[in-house]
Parts: structure tokens; C-alpha cells; sequence
């Protein structure tokens, strides 16, 4: 055996030993996923989500909820660190284990999602946590390359009523800290009205969210602060029926 092909052997068995390593830790992560959510106190505080109405978007009653079910989320963020809201600084401070893990959570929101709505919701989920660029580009192409067969193909399905997943970009949240909503052009100060959080939700659903420079003063914050950077995931909510 010649000093390179010895060398190369070395070089293969310090990569296998690493990458060995990871795979138990994402074996790990797998068996451990949300766990948090089946004990105290998630299990009795999503189960009480659940078992609430679900309020339009925007809605005075949403808020409401989202603000009278902080505590579960901010438990249940601290306990799983696949949540960029796990993090002070969001996806800045995750690491690869993290975001693998976030992708597949991301891709398994609902049963039934096509190719195209997986994509299109990893898409939402990297506006909404303003993913840099790149990447972006480098979860899709492992959504694409290695997880699209998990889902079934709408072009050459004949299953009819393809699942529509909802627009998971409102509730954007911002470097700041703050959540922006598409808000009604003249939006009254200090309140949010039923007609404003109907025609927010209306907005919201027909297309992206356009971000807004941040407020000058508490004034021209609408919302009152109600958003930490640690403490709420809009689309979290979603999926529990707030």
C-alpha cells in the first residue's frame, strides 16, 4: 500500500467516525422530537388550544388567545431547540442539527401535501424567518433531493381536493424582535379593529407580507409590543387552531 492510499484510508475512516457521530445525534433528535408536547405542561396546554374556537387571524380574540397561551409556547420553545425562537438570535445562533430537524418539522406540518405544497411551504417559513439566500436555496434542494418522494405527486396524482396549505408568511417576525401584519392602509392607533383585522386577514391570505419599517415610537406600534423575539411562532399557533 502506497503513503497516499494510507493516508486516503486514514482520511475515509476520521470522516466515517464524524459522520457516524451525527447520525446519532439526528437518531437521537428523531426520538426525541416534540416530546415536550406529550407531557406538563404542553400536553394539558395544547390540548386547551385545541379545545378553543378558532379565531380569524388578526382577530382581537386571536390575539387574545396567543397572549393567554405565551407560557406554553415559550416552554415548549426552550425545550426544542429545532424552533428558531429557541435562540436570542434566531436562526443566526442554529446549527445544522437544528435546521435538519426544522425542515422536516416544517415539511410535516399536515398528512396529504403534495411535492409542490411542501416547497411551497418551506418557501413561506424561509420569507417569514427572513432566510438569507443561500440558505434558502440549501434547504430546498434537500427538501427536493432527498425528502420529495415522502410526498405524493399532484401532477400525476388523480387524487382530487389536494390539500391547500395556509399562507404561513403572515406573522412575520422581524431581526427586531417585532411582528408585522399587512395592516389596512389608515389603521386607527393604539387599537385594531374588527374591520382592520378583517381586511389584515384578507391581505395576508392573498400575498406575502410586505415588511414595514420599524415603528418610531410605542405609539406607532398598533400592536402594543405584544411580540418578543423569544416568545411567539404565528404558524405554531396555526397548526394548533388558534
Amino acid at each position: 500500500m502506497s503513503p497516499t492510499e494510507e493516508e486516503t484510508r486514514r482520511h475515509i475512516h476520521r470522516v466515517q467516525h464524524l459522520m457516524y457521530k451525527l447520525t446519532r445525534i439526528l437518531q437521537d433528535r428523531c426520538e426525541r422530537h416534540d416530546r415536550s408536547k406529550l407531557e406538563e405542561p404542553e400536553k394539558s396546554g395544547f390540548e386547551a388550544m385545541d379545545a378553543e374556537p378558532f379565531y380569524p387571524y388578526g382577530s382581537p380574540e386571536y390575539f387574545d388567545k396567543l397572549e393567554r397561551y405565551r407560557p406554553i409556547l415559550e416552554h415548549h420553545y426552550k425545550h426544542n431547540s429545532h424552533h428558531p425562537e429557541h435562540y436570542a438570535g434566531f436562526i443566526g445562533e442554529m446549527d445544522l442539527i437544528d435546521m435538519l430537524e426544522m425542515l422536516c418539522d416544517w415539511a410535516s406540518r399536515r398528512d396529504g401535501l403534495s411535492v409542490d405544497e411542501a416547497i411551497t411551504l418551506v418557501e413561506q417559513q424561509n420569507e417569514r424567518f427572513q432566510m438569507p439566500s443561500i440558505l434558502s436555496s440549501i434547504l430546498l434542494n434537500t427538501l427536493k433531493r432527498y425528502l420529495a418522494t415522502e410526498f405524493y405527486d399532484a401532477s400525476k396524482s388523480a387524487r382530487p381536493n389536494a390539500v391547500q396549505i395556509e399562507n404561513i408568511a403572515t406573522g412575520t417576525l422581524r431581526p427586531s424582535g417585532k411582528a408585522e401584519l399587512s395592516k389596512p392602509s389608515a389603521p386607527s392607533q393604539n387599537s385594531f379593529s374588527k374591520q382592520g383585522a378583517s381586511a389584515t386577514h384578507a391581505a395576508t391570505v392573498k400575498e406575502p407580507v410586505q415588511r414595514a419599517a420599524e415603528p418610531e415610537s410605542a405609539a406607532d406600534d398598533v400592536f402594543g409590543g405584544l411580540f418578543s423575539k423569544s416568545s411567539i411562532d404565528l404558524s405554531a399557533l396555526k397548526e394548533f387552531g388558534v
